[in-house]
């Protein structure tokens, strides 16, 4: 099968697009984005879309970044697309939000992204991740000690605007297309060095699982994140109905649950109870790990009336006489 049919039975699978949607292709300038922009752009006619490029210089590598972004909007110029090309000072965000590099990118990338499709009225955001960022995802997770939700790694569609077409297409068969159809590209030279756990993934430990334990390592980590995607979704669905069945009072700041009814619960599906309650209340600010998780589930079956766990977003988990709030 070629990459073109390839690409198009998946955003037909997942139903990424309907005819008349506008589309925001998210272009770096990298060989990803810009294979996915070329591929989008010879299907647009067959899935009844049209395109609109976006790039964001975070102005992290000077010169290299300003190229970049002039590769990006004269690539747009030659399919004859629009095309909104900005810059962000990130570095200087980053400093005054105290995040780590890819945090802080990460954030105003998305918002830009968000911005930008209100602005041109595009209702879908196209974004270039392929299997093998997929399967360094999730070994990035399961390294982190992440449950299901984790393995299930990056969703083809998420929040019903962000799709991913290339997400079960390998890195060599985009390095493949962009060779066959002479497509020139910018290379980040900053992803070949070691440096962050996610390079380290994708250049040592990748190849050496791949070597010595699983060659076909990424088609069995996409399977297992199609499992995981698949089982959280059930997961979630009694997660949501349980907690409407333990709720017994919900206003701004406070969730209240019925102790009776979760303690028959199966711990699985109380520790997602316990998430959705932490999330009304905390508006999702912030992480809640395992031990936090834990510390408020221990509440449920041993603790004693009046007894605490403090959880991140500033919120306390209270054991009272027959609830927890």
């Amino acid at each position: 099968m070629d990459l073109l049919r390839k690409v198009s039975d998946y955003i037909s699978r997942h139903r990424m697009v309907e005819r008349g949607d506008k589309v925001l292709v998210a272009v770096s300038g990298g060989p990803d984005s810009t294979a996915l922009l070329h591929i989008l752009y010879r299907l647009k006619d067959d899935l009844g879309i049209s395109l609109h490029v976006a790039h964001l210089n975070h102005m992290f590598r000077g010169k290299e970044s300003e190229k970049d972004a002039s590769f990006v909007a004269e690539t747009a110029q030659r399919y004859g697309l629009p095309a909104t090309v900005e810059s962000v000072d990130v570095p200087s965000y980053r400093a005054r939000r105290r995040l780590s590099n890819q945090v802080a990118a990460r954030e105003v990338r998305y918002r830009f992204f968000l911005e930008c499709a209100g602005q041109v009225g595009a209702s879908k955001v196209a974004l270039a991740h392929q299997a093998d960022d997929q399967a360094e995802t999730i070994l990035f997770n399961f390294l982190r000690g992440s449950g299901i939700s984790g393995l299930k790694g990056i969703l083809p569609v998420r929040d019903g605007i962000y799709i991913r077409p290339l997400l079960n297409v390998r890195r060599s068969e985009i390095e493949s297309y962009c060779s066959e159809m002479d497509l020139a590209f910018r290379q980040d030279l900053s992803n070949l060095k070691p440096v962050y756990t996610r390079n380290r993934i994708r250049l040592n430990l990748v190849p050496l699982l791949e070597e010595e334990y699983n060659p076909r390592l990424v088609p069995a980590l996409l399977r297992l994140a199609e499992i995981c995607r698949e089982e959280d979704s059930y997961l979630e669905h009694l997660a949501a109905k349980a907690f409407q069945g333990a709720l017994l009072e919900s206003n701004t700041g406070l969730v209240s649950l019925s102790l009776d009814r979760l303690v028959e619960l199966p711990p699985a599906v109380r520790r997602r109870v316990l998430r959705r309650a932490w999330q009304a209340v905390s508006g999702g600010a912030g992480h809640l790990d395992f031990q936090h998780a834990e510390a408020a589930l221990d509440l449920v079956t041993s603790g004693d009336t009046g007894a605490q766990a403090v959880m991140p977003g500033n919120v306390v988990a209270v054991r009272t006489y027959g609830a927890l709030e």
